[in-house]
């Protein structure tokens, strides 16, 4: 079975048990009554546990707080970015990963790709195979395609303090997407190597797909064409302030990310139920 036709049955498949559990049980935004607390592996692979401490912890030991504009409505849909939100990494590792295969030193190749904007090409939908070629040309090299996306995309690692929190969300009922800076080798090893990006999030908007890159309002504009809600019922979270800034110009509700516990403290001003 190849890649694609695993990803589609696997968002089919999460889709598919989330209007079994909203049939079944009624689960919707205010209905947390589905099954107990669960958990989640390394992966982000939904298991069940006995309790998830640490979250719920959280949770229940935070002082009452009065959101600065006072209790906000439940957004209809959460949109989060996938860098330093859901999964955290390293481009110094892939200019590493990449030296080895180009040659060069790490400082060249951090300069083809940032300072020469090449991986904001890529990211803006340069196909891989041309991404490559360019790579090829700068330093000489003869590595394969193959070799020299692996090396580029694996520098990611789940953020695991979101992991149970985004699978207590899914399980509520809330709907989830993704809104990203992102290249195709990137999205496709997320998708790969992470179970939770893969089911849980039933729309994706992606910069390499789209053509174009937050902060531009292009990207946005094609979000909420793609959820199929007015900007002000979308939370969005984003890790960076310009991102933060243009979306809320455009009407969305968006906060800055910090921390998983100030993610969940956002949440509960707005009301959004938990599946606990």
């Amino acid at each position: 079975m190849n890649f694609v036709s695993q990803f589609g049955r696997d968002k089919m498949s999460c889709h598919a048990s989330r209007a079994t559990r909203s049939r079944q049980t009624g689960c919707g935004q205010g209905d947390v009554r589905y099954h107990s607390a669960i958990g989640s592996n390394s992966q982000g692979a939904v298991v069940p546990t006995h309790s998830i401490c640490p979250l719920q912890q959280m949770r229940t030991a935070m002082p009452a707080r009065t959101h600065q504009s006072g209790m906000l409505e439940p957004p209809e849909f959460l949109l989060f970015d996938l860098g330093n939100v859901l999964v955290h990494f390293d481009h110094r590792v892939a200019c590493q990963q990449l030296q080895a295969l180009l040659g060069g030193d790490e400082q060249q190749i951090w300069e083809v790709l940032f300072e020469r904007g090449l991986e904001r090409e890529y990211e803006s939908g340069m196909p891989a195979e041309a991404f490559c070629q360019r790579l090829r040309e700068a330093f000489s090299s003869e590595a394969s395609d193959r070799m020299l996306l692996e090396a580029h995309a694996d520098i990611f690692t789940l953020s695991q303090s979101m992991v149970p929190l985004v699978n207590q969300l899914s399980a509520a009922g809330h709907a989830l997407g993704i809104l990203s800076n992102t290249c195709s080798s990137h999205w496709q090893h997320c998708c790969r190597k992470f179970r939770l990006v893969r089911t849980l999030f039933e729309t994706t908007v992606l910069s390499f797909e789209v053509g174009a890159m937050k902060p531009d309002p292009a990207i946005f504009h094609k979000a909420v064409e793609r959820v199929g809600v007015a900007p002000a019922r979308i939370l969005f979270v984003d890790d960076l302030q310009q991102n933060v800034e243009i979306a809320r110009a455009m009407g969305f509700d968006a906060i800055l990310y910090s921390s998983a516990r100030e993610f969940c403290r956002e949440l509960m001003a707005r009301q959004v139920s938990l599946n606990f």
